[in-house]
Parts: C-alpha cells; sequence; structure tokens
C-alpha cells in the first residue's frame, strides 16, 4: 500500500523523496504557503498527488476552485465534493461536479487527472448503498474510504468491514482493479491501516491502493514515537508553523511508511 504523510509545510522537505503524496485544496496557492503550493509544483518527477477538496479540514472547496489548484500543482487525482455523514447530499454534489468537469473540459475523457469520489451515509448500510451507486454508476477512478466509517459503523475495525461487504456488493468492478481504493486518514491507531493493509495483500478484502495521514505529525509534536496506541490528540494542525523534533518526525514518516507494506515485521516498524 502507499503511504502519504500530511505534514506543515516546513516539513515538507522530509517527505521529498516519497512516490505519492496528498495535497490540501485549502491551502494551494493561499498566501503564506506559497512554500506548499512550490513543493507540491516542483516536486519528485514520476511522484502521484492527490489533491483533497478541504471538507474534512473545514473548508469545503467548490469544484471549480478544486480544479483551478489542481491544474496549478499537476495533481494527478482530485477529490469530488462531498458531504460528511450525508449520502444525499454527497451525491448531488458529486453528480453536480461531474456537469461542471464535463462543461469546462468538454469531455470527462478530457480530464489531465483522475477522479476519487467519498461515499457517505448515517449508518455502515446507508453508506454501503452510496458506495454501491457510486462504483457502478459514476465514471470514476477511485473510492475514498472516510476515517468516521469506523465512528458510524461503531466498531474500530469498521472501515476493514465495509471495504469487505462493498466487495461483496459490487463484485468485479473492484475485485479486477478496474476502480482503486485509497484510505482516508487514519483516525484512531495505525494497527486499523495495517490490519487492512495485510487482509488487502492476503486477498481478504479487495486490494486498497494507498492511505494518506497526518498521524506521523500527531505523534511527533505530543514528542512521541510512532506505536501501536491510540492517536494522542486531535488538535487542528498548524500546517504554517508545525513545530516538533524533526529527528522524531522522520522516524514516524519511516515507520508510516512501513505501515503499508505487510511484508515488514511489526518489531521493524515500532521499535
Amino acid at each position: 500500500m502507499k503511504m502519504a504523510s500530511i505534514v506543515p509545510q516546513n516539513y515538507l522537505d522530509m517527505t521529498a523523496e516519497s512516490d505519492f503524496h496528498m495535497a490540501l485544496a485549502h491551502l494551494v496557492g493561499k498566501a503564506g504557503f506559497e512554500k506548499y503550493t512550490a513543493f507540491f509544483t516542483n516536486r519528485k518527477k514520476g511522484s502521484f498527488c492527490i489533491l483533497d477538496n478541504g471538507v474534512v479540514e473545514g473548508e469545503p472547496m467548490t469544484i471549480a476552485d478544486v480544479v483551478d489548484r489542481a491544474i496549478l500543482i499537476h495533481a494527478d487525482e482530485i477529490i469530488l465534493p462531498d458531504v460528511l455523514k450525508d449520502a444525499e447530499a454527497t451525491m448531488r454534489d458529486t453528480m453536480n461536479a461531474l456537469d461542471y468537469l464535463k462543461e469546462r473540459f468538454g469531455s470527462l475523457d478530457a480530464l489531465p487527472f483522475k477522479l476519487m469520489v467519498v461515499p457517505q451515509g448515517r449508518d455502515e448500510e446507508d453508506w454501503l448503498q452510496c458506495a454501491k451507486y457510486m462504483v457502478r454508476n459514476l465514471p470514476i477512478h477511485t473510492i475514498g474510504i472516510p476515517k468516521h466509517l469506523n465512528e458510524t459503523c461503531g466498531r474500530r475495525d469498521g472501515r476493514l468491514y465495509a471495504i469487505s461487504d462493498l466487495g461483496d456488493l459490487v463484485g468485479a468492478e473492484l475485485t479486477n482493479n478496474s476502480i482503486e481504493i485509497h484510505l482516508l486518514g487514519c483516525a484512531t491507531t495505525p494497527l486499523e491501516v495495517l490490519t487492512i493493509a495485510k487482509a488487502s495483500e492476503q486477498g481478504i478484502i479487495p486490494e486498497v491502493r494507498s492511505c494518506d495521514s497526518a498521524i506521523p505529525y500527531v505523534y511527533a509534536r505530543n514528542n512521541l514515537k510512532f506505536s501501536d496506541s491510540d492517536r494522542p490528540d486531535k488538535e487542528p494542525i498548524d500546517f504554517k508553523l508545525g513545530c516538533c523534533n524533526e529527528m522524531l518526525l522522520a522516524y514516524n514518516i519511516l515507520a508510516w511508511n512501513f505501515v503499508g507494506d505487510p511484508s515488514a515485521e511489526r518489531s521493524v516498524w515500532f521499535i
């Protein structure tokens, strides 16, 4: 599984050699975030970059703004609009975004980036129905699995079971990799993501392509090495002037990358 570490702009150079990134749309092109914008614009050649839509950060961007920023930094994939835990509003906003893209580019085949959708729902069944419709009926490349599903499903491994159940519902659309799967964030413990990575590798669930999270930085700002304990805090991140022990952050980023590699022994990434 490919892993993206989300960090404040003053630590972006620590992710410069990564082949996989997540950029936050509400920061791209923003005053005071010139280094942030430049980093993703000039990132390592051949590296893949997803541009999010700002929903989780509480600054949802219009599809027009997301597209403008995607073009600015040459993003490889964008996340279409969604509304947390609201399937109906998410479907409405997603369909409107697809209409906008068709009008702006003439055809979805002419898009310079891939499309990720994020199904939503008030409970597991609601989410599954939204996800099933999107996978079977929309011209998309990737489905994003939101981290709140653990809470919504009422279990710490809610995302694991949601992916499994979705695979049972839609079959070949996921199992033959025609639509990829991305994990959006890590809400509790890295063990959740490691478990999904192992299940994916072993074919227990459909293959999961990638995951992004700021959790390596969250541990570091709490002066903690990466571990299998729960996330140490849920405070907002100062993406302009973050502060932490840089050696600790470097260790945590390395450990986070190992989470996506099920072949690595647990002792390797939890030292």
